[in-house]
């Protein structure tokens, strides 16, 4: 397990996940203004997108987690 943070409360999470399946589990998977699933789950339609640490245009369902991940998504 490992630590990543999302919209600054932190998670234990498995080393090994995909951020867009982590956002959904812990309901925090606010794409756009409302909570729902992901939507194409492979990279094509950007509607997962969150910011990571500095990057602002991460696709949640591409991304890989790592320890000390800070995502901020647009629920903020």
């Amino acid at each position: 397990m490992i630590t990543i943070y999302i919209d600054g409360s932190e998670y234990e999470v498995s080393e090994d996940a995909i951020l867009g399946h982590v956002l959904h589990d812990v309901n925090s998977a606010k794409f756009g203004s409302s909570y729902r699933g992901l939507f194409c789950g492979m990279g094509i339609c950007f509607e997962c997108v969150v910011k990571v640490d500095d990057d602002s245009d991460k696709r949640s369902c591409m991304t890989k987690v790592y320890p000390g991940m800070q995502v901020k998504t647009h629920s903020l």
